[in-house]
């Protein structure tokens, strides 16, 4: 769907522009077919059908996905590689953090049904020794 902004938020929040100080409710541009959305206490972000997470607002979680401080006024998709080229399935925030639910693997495969997920060679432990976020979805079979 398309997504509206309204209230008084007279940052960036609204996803607007940078002259939006509340008022009467508009459509945010730049970003269409989304599928879910979620705000923190100075951001906002959107899911698009492709899998794309889209940021506007400012604080601490822009910055960690921009590795820049500046407000972003209109939405800005994060690049894929901030999630290690991973398709982006679910989204969720509070006040200043994000929670990312994205697929297993950057081709998007799910563990096949009855196969244990920790039996590859990709572990929780190689997960942290290499630095890299572990995101996990399991199939569950009948």
């Amino acid at each position: 769907g398309r997504v509206w902004s309204i209230g008084g938020r007279h940052r960036a929040a609204l996803g607007r522009g940078t002259k939006v100080a509340g008022g009467p409710s508009a459509v945010v541009p730049g970003v269409e077919r989304i599928v879910q959305i979620s705000a923190g206490a100075m951001f906002s972000m959107c899911l698009d059908i492709d899998g794309r997470l889209w940021l506007f607002g400012e604080g601490p979680c822009l910055i960690g996905c921009f590795n820049d401080s500046a407000p972003v006024y209109e939405p800005k998709a994060v690049p894929a590689a901030a999630f290690g080229g991973r398709r982006i399935l679910s989204i969720a925030s509070g006040d200043g953090h994000i929670l990312v639910l994205a697929t297993w693997d950057p081709d998007g495969r799910l563990p096949l049904a009855g196969s244990s997920v920790f039996d590859t060679d990709y572990t929780c432990d190689n997960a942290k020794s290499s630095g890299e976020e572990l995101s996990l979805q399991l199939a569950v079979g009948a």
